[in-house]
């Protein structure tokens, strides 16, 4: 998958930060959904891993696969920001006073991030029906899909920070 997004880009240009940052996101949810179904996604036949590729289109691991691809993206995306920033607020008199609490709060952003994409999960299983229903998914489909889904990510984060303000 990874190959085909870098030929795509390639061939259209426009490689950014975001783009990178969705690339790998998408492999490796990819492989932590599809892997289950493998002892190990790299070592397995090409048969089985096609079938538990093949086992991503259905409504309940489409949405399974879109909440873990969002969710790690929005962590990539936070952590984007957050990396050039939070070392710097390590020590006795700081926000963080030891590497622990850092750690932490690393791990709590791991969860904030993993449970704000449980919006998701539901929107992405009924797109998913409707979509194949009326045809299959298309590019420009998929490009509206993905509008809509960052769209929920940016409320659901503006609801949870007004929750907690």
């Amino acid at each position: 998958m990874s190959g085909a997004i870098d030929r795509h880009v390639a061939r259209n240009g426009g490689r950014t930060d975001l783009g990178e940052m969705a690339q790998l996101s998408a492999v490796e949810s990819l492989n932590a959904i599809a892997g289950r179904e493998l002892s190990d996604l790299f070592g397995s036949s090409a048969e089985k891993t096609k079938a538990a590729l093949g086992g991503l289109g259905t409504v309940k691991q489409f949405a399974v696969l879109s909440r873990d691809f969002f969710s790690r993206l929005t962590r990539r995306q936070l952590d984007y920001f957050l990396s050039r920033q939070l070392s710097q607020h390590v020590g006795l008199q700081s926000r963080f006073r030891t590497l622990r609490e850092h750690r932490d709060f690393i791990q709590a952003l791991d969860l904030h991030c993993r449970e704000t994409s449980r919006i998701i999960k539901e929107f992405s299983g009924e797109w998913f029906s409707k979509t194949t229903y009326e045809g299959g998914i298309t590019e420009a489909k998929a490009g509206h899909f993905a509008h809509v889904a960052f769209k929920k990510m940016r409320e659901e984060l503006r609801q949870r920070r007004n929750a907690h303000a």
